[in-house]
């Protein structure tokens, strides 16, 4: 019993004890909190890199009698696809003709305009998988 309390004692001493590898090692460095090491990053776009389509979809969802637009650039033209509020549902060509105007005189840029919500959903799907 006495060997077993002596060994436990030099076991003990021995671990708790600092040794010449601690020394040799100098003393440990102070972490700081996690925050300081993570990378910093803007979170609003910068304005000169913004597109076209955003300011053209910005523009257009603006409009009275719009609810939504999704904007895509397909082959050099702008499609754009407009979900109506439902009381101006009847003058949708009136409305797609204005957007039209609009948009190839402010921007210069070639339009196609859709206001069927099936035509919506697909270029809103595809604005969402193109990134």
């Amino acid at each position: 019993m006495r060997q077993t309390i002596a060994i436990m004692c030099l076991i003990i001493a021995c671990g708790c004890g600092r040794t010449a590898a601690d020394a040799k090692n100098g003393p440990e460095p102070s972490f700081l909190p996690r925050e300081y090491y993570r990378v910093h990053q803007p979170y609003e776009r910068p304005k000169t890199a913004q597109s076209i389509a955003e300011d053209i979809r910005k523009e257009v969802a603006g409009m009275p009698s719009v609810r939504q637009a999704a904007v895509l650039k397909k082959n050099g033209e702008y499609v754009i696809a407009v979900k109506l509020d439902s009381y101006s549902r009847k003058s949708h060509a009136a409305i797609c003709l204005n957007i039209k105007r609009t948009v190839e005189s402010k921007w210069a840029e070639k339009a196609v305009v859709f206001s069927s919500p099936r035509e919506f959903r697909t270029i809103r799907n595809e604005t969402k998988r193109k990134g």
